[in-house]
């Protein structure tokens, strides 16, 4: 069930009934703690991850990546974080705490002091027309970036938001979200990404760009 990623990083899959692409949630591991980022809900999940460490804790990087969110933590007794988003036209944070029943979760942002130690960016890039692509935060952890939908790998190359999930046929959408994610790899130095999708990207992050 749980994959092993890089020796304090865990994975597993599971597939999204309704876009039918692969979804992906990570276990990170520090002074024996462990927390879970955008987790699927799989049999067996909260007593595999009780093996590796003590539950400190479920974060969540967008509202669509609720999954097994709330009933992972509940099984873990620990907090429920879910990003303190401004939202989009589309997308109104408020209602979909709303939808999600997440009134309880924690809201995080980045001054927030999460558990682990990991540090919160928030991800909004906009095209030129000033529309924003995606609103999540993307965690840093060790030497890892840990993403929701912004990116993931793919054939040992990193891909951008929309690609696989929707049309973008002018690329604009694409650019925005790489200028975004660049910068903020350039700035933590970060070398690895975790997306929330399809593959891992270890050791490679500042040669995508």
């Amino acid at each position: 069930m749980l994959i092993p990623v890089a020796k304090n990083v865990f994975k597993w899959k599971s597939n999204d009934p309704e876009l039918g692409i692969e979804q992906v949630g990570h276990a990170l591991i520090s002074t024996g703690s462990i927390v879970a980022i955008d987790p699927p809900m799989v049999p067996g999940l909260s007593d595999a991850m009780k093996v590796l460490g003590k539950p400190a804790g479920v974060i969540l990087t967008n509202y669509s990546h609720t999954r097994g969110g709330s009933a992972l933590a509940r099984n873990l007794g620990v907090d429920l974080y879910i990003p303190d988003l401004k939202g989009t036209d589309r997308r109104n944070p408020a209602e979909e705490i709303r939808q999600h029943h997440l009134e309880k979760a924690i809201k995080y942002g980045p001054n927030t002091k999460l558990p682990l130690g990991i540090k919160a960016h928030n991800m909004r890039p906009e095209t030129e027309d000033g529309q924003p692509v995606v609103d999540e935060m993307i965690l840093h952890f060790d030497d890892f970036l840990v993403a929701g939908d912004s990116a993931w790998g793919y054939g040992n190359k990193i891909v951008f938001f929309p690609a696989h999930i929707m049309p973008d046929p002018d690329g604009k959408r694409k650019a925005a979200v790489q200028k975004s994610l660049e910068k903020l790899a350039k700035e933590t130095g970060a070398s690895s990404l975790l997306g929330g999708h399809w593959d891992d990207l270890i050791g490679t992050l500042q040669q995508q760009f």
